[in-house]
């Protein structure tokens, strides 16, 4: 693979003049020019439509947003209620909760900050901040509740309001009067709403939408304590659905395989009758001992002592073992456990967790006997510290990654890769074996080492938000000339904006590492190539270049400008499939973006 500049012709240099090899070479570099430049224009069109049409989904869901509100509203209008504040006692903001009536998860969210009221889909937690102040948890509950009974009495024709529904001068004052009094008239109704409307899981979504279909239907409202009773037992037990903590498997990701934990009934043992031997033979195999045991067989086992019973409650399971020796955990593992029927694993129930580093060992409780995983954070190790990617010799390369919690190495040679670290504790099976690309990349995320990002990594890791099309193109071009240079991190990437890139870069041979001194600062924008006259200990960015130096087109041929002839004749020799490689390894990290 041959890369050349093409620079200005001379006016005194003629095409006549060159010889038929020199023509004809000239005829494929500019080929060669008018395609990139052909697939570049490709790409920046296809982002520009990705683009407009994320702009246009986002108009056209404000628009549904603002059609449904007017509705609502128009419907309040007709329907006679003249004080829509009042009645919906949110008395900053009537508007918002009228397209919370859509969706009840959203009316939890703290009423004073518009802000995190649009972005509490987003993350569940903030449902739950009404519950820490149960004043402002019981008029938002009350405020539903109203909201509830009136929907049902107007689509049931216009009927009269019985004297069962309160009315909103009513529900306000006795509100008021509870908050003050200690709200003894409104416990019911208020430990209700909690189970209900509380939303910290799936079964709490599962209450709400079963509310929603009840409203929808137009049929009354549960009013008295039977249908509260049947209300409440639509959630499971007595525990409240914010104590239901599902895994997000998009941020953690489970390590060293799944655990089977289990109690078995004794098999019948075999008796000794004149001789014989008898046992009996079961066909189905062990039988599972259920545990916890309920709570009606442990008071019909002990008739009379209600006290003693106490002491034969089930305590919970303690589980103790080592961690396997095939993964590496960086910090303190979560333990999850799998919920049958959610189909999905969780945390809660979990307690007591400790963890020995030095002994590979970890402790924890649970309630019962469950199936468990250990499970790491995926980002733990983003965002980069710093890197350095570094010339060995001929189609060989050192890719080095300063991660948050670990630093490791990656030895690149031909289209093979070996990892290298100085934590060899849980890794002795990937230490020093060459493999391929994917291969290695599988094989450290299955020892617990992610240095790697996805789809979903913008969502859990800050990053620079750097242009796509400029990233990926400068780590096509310092896989090209890895083999004759090396490159490395800037603290200035994050100063230049988002259309720029800034990075280190020097030509260099040999296994030894790179000169401090050798180190010069280029920015890479999708128009030019520049290198900056600042250096990495400067005080202030600035964009000023070199002087002396030009701009290119592209990195390539800015970093040609510097380079012997050596260094440009190696960057030729470079074989396909190394190249390839180091141009996977670098687009698999993205070190521009998340460093």
């Amino acid at each position: 693979m041959r890369i050349f500049g093409v620079a200005q012709e001379s006016s005194d240099v003629k095409v006549a003049d060159l010889s038929f090899e020199q023509q004809k070479e000239l005829l494929e570099l500019q080929f060669r020019n008018k395609q990139l430049q052909f697939q570049h224009e490709q790409l920046q069109f296809q982002h520009e439509q990705k683009k407009q049409e994320s702009e246009l989904e986002k108009q056209l869901t404000v628009e549904k947003w603002r059609c449904e509100t007017q509705r609502e509203k128009m419907a309040l209008e007709k329907s006679g209620w003249t004080d829509p504040e009042r009645f919906l006692v949110c008395r900053t903001d009537p508007e918002r909760f009228l397209m919370c009536r859509m969706d009840p998860e959203r009316f939890l969210v703290c009423r004073t900050d518009p802000e995190r009221f649009l972005m509490c889909r987003m993350d569940p937690e903030r449902f739950l901040v009404c519950r820490t102040d149960p004043e402002r948890f019981l008029t938002t509950s009350y405020c539903f509740r109203a909201l509830y009974q009136f929907e049902a009495v107007t689509s049931s024709g216009g009927e009269e309001v019985s004297q069962q529904i309160d009315s909103p001068e009513q529900g306000e004052a006795r509100s008021q009067s509870g908050v003050k009094e200690g709200r003894e008239s409104s416990t019911q109704h208020q430990e209700t709403d909690e189970e209900v409307f509380s939303v910290g899981g799936s079964e709490g979504r599962k209450s709400a939408v079963s509310v929603l279909s009840v409203r929808s239907s137009g049929q009354k409202p549960p009013g008295d304590q039977e249908s509260k009773m049947q209300m409440m037992d639509g959630v499971s037990g007595s525990d409240s659905c914010e104590s239901v903590q599902v895994v997000d498997l998009l941020q953690y990701t489970p390590l060293g395989g799944v655990f089977y934990w289990d109690v078995f009934r004794l098999p019948p043992q075999a008796k000794k009758v004149k001789g014989w031997e008898i046992r009996q033979i079961l066909d189905t195999g062990l039988e599972v001992f259920p545990y916890p045991i309920e709570q009606s067989r442990i008071q019909r086992s002990a008739p009379g002592n209600l006290e003693d019973s106490g002491a034969l409650t089930c305590p919970p399971v303690g589980v103790s073992m080592p961690l396997p020796d095939s993964v590496l955990f960086l910090e303190t593992p979560h333990v999850a456990r799998w919920d049958t029927a959610g189909k999905q694993w969780r945390t809660d129930g979990i307690t007591d967790l400790s963890y020995e580093a030095s002994e590979a060992r970890i402790s924890f409780k649970m309630d019962s006997f469950h199936t468990c995983v250990l499970m790491q954070d995926t980002y733990a190790n983003l965002p980069f510290q710093s890197w350095e990617l570094r010339p060995l010799g001929r189609d060989s390369a050192l890719f080095t990654v300063n991660a948050a919690l670990i630093t490791v190495s990656i030895t690149i040679q031909g289209n093979q890769c070996m990892l290298k670290s100085e934590q060899e504790k849980g890794l002795a099976h990937v230490l020093g074996k060459w493999m391929s690309g994917p291969a290695l990349q599988s094989a450290m995320l299955n020892a617990g080492i992610n240095i790697f990002v996805n789809e979903y990594t913008d969502k859990y890791v800050s990053s620079y938000g750097k242009d796509p099309l400029t990233e990926h193109a400068a780590y096509e071009q310092m896989a090209l000339f890895s083999s004759a240079c090396a490159f490395s991190w800037s603290q200035w990437n994050s100063k230049c904006g988002a259309e720029h890139l800034v990075m280190q870069a020097c030509e260099h041979h040999g296994p030894a590492p790179v000169p401090k001194d050798s180190w010069r600062l280029y920015l890479l924008g999708a128009q030019r190539s520049l290198k900056l006259k600042i250096r990495e200990k400067s005080e202030v960015f600035s964009p000023a270049f070199y002087p002396g130096s030009k701009f290119h087109s592209t990195f390539i041929h800015m970093l040609q400008e510097d380079m012997s002839t050596d260094g440009v004749a190696k960057t030729t020799e470079s074989h396909y499939l190394f190249v390839d490689t180091v141009q996977s390894l670098l687009c698999a990290t993205r070190p521009l973006m998340y460093s």
